[in-house]
Order: C-alpha cells, then structure tokens, then sequence
C-alpha cells in the first residue's frame, strides 16, 4: 500500500520507511527526556486501513475489503468448529465450520454496537500428562489416557479485563474476582447489562462503562449499580444465551468420558 505525502506518491517501501521515520519522532516528542530512544532504528511491517482489538494482544486488521486471519490468544484461528444448539432437551448441530474468533473480530469492526453472541463449539486437544496429574481425581475412572485426543465445550468470552488499565493490583484482583464469580454462575461476566433489544451485545457501550468505572478507583461493578445498595443485584444477572446449551454438553462429555 502507498502513501500521499504532501502531494508526493510514494512507492510501498518509501511509505513504510516514511512511518518508521514518524514512530521516532513522535516517540521522542513524547519521551524528551529518554535518549536512549535516539540509539533505535524503527521498521513498518505493512500498512493496514482498518483493525478491531480484543484484550490486550487480540486483533484483526483490512486493508480496504480484504483481511488476514485474526491473532486471538487461546484461540485457533484456522480451525472450524462444530457448533450445537439445545432445543428442549436435544442438543442439535447447528454448523460444522464454526470459527468464533474469526466471526467475532470481523463483527467488532463492522459494528461493535450490535455483536451477535458467540456460540457453544466442540474443541478438541491432546490430554496432557500435567493436566491429567493436576485433575487426577476427574481422569483417574476415565477411558481417557494422556496423549489421547480429548473434547471440551468452549465459549468465547466477549469480555477482556486485560484491555484495561487498573489504579493497582489490588483493583485489578477484585475486578477478576467479580468477573470469574460471574461467568462461574451466569457463564458470561459484564455482558449482562449491555444487551440490546435484538439479543445482540453493545460491545462498545461496554467497554467505555466499564473503562469509565475502573479509572474512577470502583473496585468492582457493582458499586456502580443502585441494585447493589439494596443487596438486589442478582436481580439484574442474565444468562449468557449458549450456557445451557455449554452445561448440557459437558455434562454429556463427563458420562461419556466416565468423569467424576
């Protein structure tokens, strides 16, 4: 991709070396008084037009129509899943080419105001020896063996506490407490209060309430909710739409598997 600087057409290597050239200046602007910066040379990678972030390594980046395969931690990207619904009490195939990494990021950048949630999916991994020893108790009575491949339900969580800046430690540790009680009971966290009418998440809503909330010092969500002074904030807890359907087949794999 080209850059048009001041009138100037410049040709893909001029542009990236043009950005590099940037990078430094504005970094030395910033940081006057580090000189050490002067010492390192920058290098631009490629040029992209669009990005939607997740956390604080996730991303997905367009130059004009066209993409690349997001980078998403815990998440293989290339892979497809097999995706399940519950209707009743029968679990069906809904799709054999889920991918919710992939679908997920390309929504945050079309429109990060109305996120279709993300779907229950089979994962599969090769049991390992430390896992085995660490759950001992749940494989012990189990056909499975380490070096077996092995499933596991997974739902991707929409929200990331690792984007956020917290005031201390101790912050940071009551806001992952309250985030883990809350996906352990409702299998979602803060997504509950940012749902639309049409089911869909206000991702952006979100993040900026929640940004706002631990800049302010709160040490948990909870304090900025009235329902919380009257002890009635279980009141307000939705489930996340696919956690039944997450809880019905795990359970399946632990009959299947003869898990404790």
């Amino acid at each position: 991709m080209e850059l048009i600087v001041e009138g100037k057409e410049l040709t893909n290597q001029e542009s990236l070396d043009w950005i590099a050239e940037k990078v430094k200046v504005h970094l030395t602007n910033l940081f006057p008084n580090i000189s050490v910066i002067e010492k390192f040379g920058f290098e631009t990678k490629a040029i992209y037009t669009g990005v939607s972030l997740h956390g604080a390594a996730d991303y997905k980046v367009w130059v004009g129509d066209d993409t690349i395969e997001s980078k998403m931690r815990s998440y293989r990207t290339r892979e497809k899943y097999k995706s399940f619904e519950l209707t009743g009490d029968v679990l069906q195939l809904v799709t054999n080419d889920y991918r919710p990494s992939e679908e997920f990021m390309t929504q945050l950048y079309q429109d990060p105001y109305n996120v279709a949630r993300a779907k229950t999916y089979r994962f599969n991994k090769i049991l390992k020896t430390a896992e085995y020893a660490k759950n001992e108790e749940s494989w012990v009575h189990s056909t499975a063996k380490p070096g077996d491949t092995v499933y596991s339900m997974r739902l991707l969580r929409e929200c990331s506490l690792s984007q956020f800046t917290f005031q201390n430690h101790d912050q940071y540790i009551s806001w992952n407490k309250e985030k883990t009680r809350l996906q352990n009971k409702t299998g979602q966290s803060y997504e509950s209060w940012f749902i639309n009418e049409d089911g869909t998440l206000n991702y952006q809503l979100m993040i900026e309430t929640l940004n706002q909330a631990i800049t302010s010092g709160k040490m948990t969500f909870a304090e900025t909710r009235k329902a919380n002074e009257k002890n009635h904030l279980a009141r307000e807890y939705v489930n996340h739409p696919s956690h039944e359907k997450l809880q019905e087949e795990q359970r399946r794999l632990d009959i299947y598997y003869r898990r404790q």
